[in-house]
């Protein structure tokens, strides 16, 4: 329920428009732990965007590359683009990440030049242009374990809520229409019903 929850999310619900900003301090952590082997550079932008149990983060690196041609040294620098996803509700438990270096900046179209995924699928070509979760084509598979917990103890509460209130508006029913609140057989004089031996105590009784 919890991936089918999530991954309705990603499908169905809007996104707003990006925050685009500077990389902060866990960014930059966030980047050296999650790095595949061959990607470097430090994150300078990042771009932000939130939906209905979806938050998406784009974060963006130069890399500078030196290459020796005939004697003389060349400076080539390229775009790593970071697009990270996570979806849920009412906590985020499914997450996933495409890494994708590019010859050009964020722009459209853009020559890839290396993509990798991690804990995700590719649903489409990588646009790297739009930090629109839905223009992705990314479909998250990496389980969040706290958000897992947290969301399964939420469905509980709710389905109990929602289970306990229809059996309650039942036995209110019941009750106004002069039965047995357990197993609706019309109610006597007695404090007990007859059929079930619920007891009726403080109850309205039929009226004659």
């Amino acid at each position: 329920m919890n991936v089918a929850v999530a991954w309705g999310c990603l499908a169905w619900s809007p996104t707003d428009a990006d925050v685009l900003g500077r990389a902060a301090r866990h960014d930059h952590r966030w980047w050296q732990h999650h790095a595949p082997t061959g990607f470097d550079g430090t994150p300078n932008d990042v771009s932000r965007c939130e939906g209905f149990g979806v938050a998406a983060t784009t974060r963006g690196a130069v890399e500078i590359h030196r290459v020796q041609r005939a004697g003389t040294l060349h400076v080539i620098p390229s775009w790593v683009v970071a697009q990270e996803i996570r979806v849920g509700w009412p906590f985020r438990t499914v997450s996933g990440e495409r890494w994708t270096r590019s010859d050009a900046m964020m722009g459209m179209p853009v020559a890839e030049n290396k993509t990798v995924y991690r804990w995700s699928r590719s649903l489409g070509p990588a646009v790297v242009s739009r930090s629109d979760a839905q223009q992705w084509q990314l479909l998250p598979l990496r389980p969040l374990v706290i958000g897992f917990a947290l969301n399964a103890i939420a469905y509980a509460v709710i389905l109990f809520l929602l289970v306990g209130g229809v059996f309650a508006l039942r036995r209110h029913g019941r009750r106004k229409r002069g039965l047995c609140p357990a197993c609706a057989y019309p109610r006597g004089e007695s404090g007990v019903c007859s059929e079930c031996g619920q007891s009726l105590a403080g109850r309205p009784k039929v009226a004659p």
